[in-house]
Parts: C-alpha cells; sequence; structure tokens
C-alpha cells in the first residue's frame, strides 16, 4: 500500500518542489523504494523540466567520465554522483518515475491501485476546489514555514484554516500534518520558537505538530547544487570532506556552516522517514 505524500503551502517560494525531489531521491535511492512524482505544479519550472535539464548536465559529465583523460574536469559532486549510480546500478531506466498531471485530475487517480512505495504529490501555491479532493488521498502532509513576514502570515493562516477544515470534518482527521522551518536564517530560531508557542495551542487534540528540524539558507553553491537531485541519491554528492563535517566540526566558518546544514538536512530526512514509519505502521494495522 503507498504512503502519499505532499509538500504544500499556499504561498509561493518556500522550496516545495526542492524538497520534493530532496525526499523522492532519499527513498528511491537510498531506501531502495518504488517513487513516483505526480507533478501537478504547472505553473513553476516542474519537477519534469528540472529533471531533463539534469540529464543534460549528467550525460555530458558521463561522456567525459568514461575519457579517463577528462575524468579530472568533471566538478566533484557530479563525479561522486557517476560514479554512485555506477556503483549502485542506476541507470537511465532506473530513476523513479516522474508524470505531469493537471491538478484537477488528481482526484480521480486511483492511489490504491497503483504499484508504488511512495506517491509524492506535487501542487502549485493555488489549487481552490482541487484542494480538499486532492488531500483526501494524502497521508503525509509537510508545510515549508518561511520567516519573512509574507511567508509567515500566509503560514500560519493556512495552517489554522486547516485544522478548522479537519475540526469541521471537511477534512480526514487521519491526515498527518507537519509544519516545518525551511530557509531561515540562524537568527531566526528565536522567532521560530515564539512562532511554534504561538501556534502549537491552537491544534491540540489534532496531528498536527512543527518537525523538529529547522533547515536554514544553504550557502551559496552548496545545498541546493549538492543535495537536491532527481536522478541519484542527495548524499551521493558530498566528497570526503563534506562527509566528514558531519561527524566533525568544520576547520573554518564556512565549514562550518556546510556542516550545520548538511546535519540539519540529514536530521530532517531521519525525521521524515520516521514520520512515514509510523504512517505505514498505522496502515499496517499495527
Amino acid at each position: 500500500m503507498s504512503v502519499v505524500i505532499a509538500i504544500h503551502n499556499n504561498k509561493g517560494g518556500v522550496g516545495k518542489s526542492s524538497l520534493t525531489i530532496m525526499l523522492a531521491a532519499v527513498l528511491a535511492y537510498d531506501l531502495n523504494s518504488k517513487v513516483l512524482i505526480l507533478d501537478g505544479d504547472s505553473s513553476q519550472t516542474s519537477i519534469q523540466n528540472r529533471r531533463q535539464k539534469e540529464m543534460l548536465e549528467y550525460r555530458q559529465a558521463l561522456e567525459m567520465y568514461e575519457d579517463p583523460a577528462q575524468r579530472n574536469l568533471i566538478p566533484p559532486f557530479l563525479s561522486n554522483r557517476i560514479e554512485s549510480n555506477l556503483a549502485n546500478n542506476i541507470g537511465p531506466n532506473n530513476f523513479y518515475r516522474i508524470e505531469t498531471v493537471r491538478p484537477e485530475k488528481i482526484p480521480f487517480i486511483a492511489f490504491d491501485q497503483l504499484d508504488y512505495d511512495f506517491i509524492f504529490i506535487d501542487m502549485g501555491a493555488k489549487l481552490e476546489d482541487e484542494y480538499r479532493q486532492v488531500m483526501a488521498k494524502v497521508d503525509l502532509l509537510l508545510i515549508p514555514f518561511g520567516h519573512l513576514n509574507l511567508e509567515l502570515d500566509a503560514s500560519i493562516d493556512y495552517v489554522f484554516a486547516l485544522a478548522d477544515a479537519i475540526r469541521s470534518g471537511q477534512m480526514s482527521s487521519k491526515l498527518t500534518v507537519r509544519p516545518f522551518w525551511n530557509r531561515i536564517k540562524l537568527y531566526t530560531n528565536p522567532l521560530c520558537n515564539q512562532v511554534e508557542a504561538f501556534v502549537q495551542p491552537d491544534l491540540e487534540n489534532l496531528n498536527i505538530k512543527f518537525l523538529k528540524s529547522r533547515l536554514f539558507e544553504a550557502v551559496s553553491g552548496f545545498g541546493d547544487r549538492k543535495l537536491v537531485t532527481s536522478y541519484s541519491s542527495p548524499m551521493a554528492a558530498l566528497d570526503e570532506k563534506d562527509r566528514m563535517m558531519l561527524v566533525n566540526q568544520g576547520t573554518t566558518r564556512e565549514h562550518s556552516k556546510e556542516r550545520e546544514y548538511l546535519v540539519r538536512v540529514q536530521g530532517f530526512i531521519n525525521e521524515v522517514v520516521g514520520e512515514i514509519n509510523t504512517i505505514n505502521d498505522i496502515k499496517a494495522g499495527f
């Protein structure tokens, strides 16, 4: 039985598609699961388009990799991706599936008849009439919160509206809802604490609570470039220095930032996988 996951917020630009790609890649390439993304966000650059652009870069690098004289010209993060895919027999026919679909068609998909472990739904910011119908298909809803005023206000309103819909029976109380902080600054931690203290009491007795993990803005050229991909594990791009930073303190301020980002990403991934395991246990009757 599939677990259906959506990363959604009424506010655009909070990282929905990037996080969908990252989590789908973890489940597909690190946990060997069958994954499908339904790309219903036609208003922005789609996940399908993202893969096409990434694959062009990847194929060019693969051609260079096959020539020993050019191999050292490949950026280390791309070389690591190629080597990881080759080691795990991940080729062009082994990538997880991405399908573009119009949002209004999603409620009519027979999810229980699809042979996938995990199905991600990537939706645009504004769904209006289709929203409740789509959410009736979802097991886990992840809501990225931003710290900027417009992002924050929209996110709070979104969670409160969701809570009201669940209380009134317009949406299922079985839906697991997990807001979390994304693309924040380190200095905003006190603000995050204040917002959670304000929001959480209004969510009492509902299956809505903030994840502990907080993802802040990646160091330029590090996080998104290295950790987000649709064709290999997010962790495949890490070089030895990156891996050491997962367990050791960086020797420079820049290294410390990168290490902190890595640790937080890994923590976020682990926390989401834990939520998925809980949902699977409930579905299995444990």
